[in-house]
């Protein structure tokens, strides 16, 4: 079952509403996923059992709702689109609350900010999972998309031990690959696509300033 959430107010509603109930009544209706011609009723036991969400078009919201995260135990799959005003992401948060997670998505976001580090921005305190120790992590696909501000990867992909597929498109400021990028012992799968001329040349086969990071993959497509 899948939910797409299209304002920061919508998603608030949802929290503030899933838990006041304490019954499987329906506490918000929403446009399901897949598209249909009718809607469907969230509730808490509901939101419990979610495995695929969208964040997509919010243009009110610079940070996401982390005490959603807590009900989405189910959660399979996470994508965020054309969120232009989100400026952090949560990532302890992220994985801490979504033990299930497996492919995570993120494209469009002019504004967000990838080399942040953000704890002081997740709002969830004590207690988060430290990412170094190698707690593990079920995320397999990791997506980033036009997102123009990624200088660097983010330093938390280098502890996602069982993380598969990494796909890069369209993010032109993007020059090289970071030094950790080795330490991807289960990538089996790198497609980076037109991020520009300077990356390209570094990861070419054999003569790249890069290669060596990747000569391990089994597949690499890195064209523009």
């Amino acid at each position: 079952m899948g939910l797409t959430v299209t304002s920061i107010k919508l998603a608030e509603q949802l929290l503030r509403d899933a838990s006041l109930s304490q019954d499987p009544t329906p506490v918000l209706t929403v446009a399901p996923i897949p598209p249909s011609r009718g809607t469907m009723t969230v509730s808490f036991k509901s939101l419990s059992t979610l495995t695929y969400i969208l964040f997509s078009g919010m243009k009110d919201a610079e940070d996401l709702p982390v005490k959603l995260f807590r009900s989405l135990p189910s959660l399979q799959s996470l994508v965020i689109r054309h969120c232009h005003r989100l400026k952090a992401l949560p990532v302890r948060a992220i994985l801490r609350y979504l033990p299930s997670l497996e492919i995570l998505e993120i494209s469009s976001c002019k504004e967000l900010d990838l080399s942040m580090d953000e704890d002081s921005h997740d709002g969830v305190g004590e207690g988060m999972p430290n990412l170094q120790s190698g707690e593990p992590t079920k995320l397999q696909e990791l997506e980033f998309q036009a997102i123009p501000k990624m200088k660097t990867l983010p330093w938390w992909i280098q502890h996602l031990t069982n993380l598969e597929e990494l796909r890069i498109l369209f993010c032109s400021n993007l020059k090289a690959l970071p030094e950790w990028f080795p330490n991807l012992t289960s990538l089996k799968q790198l497609e980076v696509f037109r991020c520009g001329k300077e990356l390209k040349r570094r990861c070419r086969r054999n003569t790249g300033e890069d290669w060596a990071k990747i000569c391990h993959i089994q597949y690499v497509d890195v064209r523009n």
